[in-house]
């Protein structure tokens, strides 16, 4: 499920502005900067984790709460069939 999540267009170019960023700033910045430089770039990678990991746990509560409404329902049905 963190791989459909991760399959977001908006997701997959905001992980490569993250990396793009990283490797720019580090790449651009003066000596004594350059150890702070990668922080913005690692900002977004850490945003784009938590949106995904969020994404795939409500999908996993939906998915669950589904297999207990079909389970409800299947036993509604047998219930139905028997009288």
């Amino acid at each position: 499920m963190l791989l459909e999540a991760l399959d977001d267009f908006i997701l997959k170019i905001l992980i490569v502005s993250a990396f793009v960023s990283i490797i720019l700033s580090t790449a651009t910045a003066e000596p004594k900067d350059r150890s702070h430089a990668w922080m913005e770039g690692f900002a977004i990678l850490v945003a784009v984790a938590v949106c995904s990991l969020v994404a795939a746990t409500n999908d996993y509560q939906k998915e669950k709460q589904f297999r207990e409404l079909n389970k409800i329902a299947d036993k509604d049905k047998e219930y139905a069939v028997r009288r």
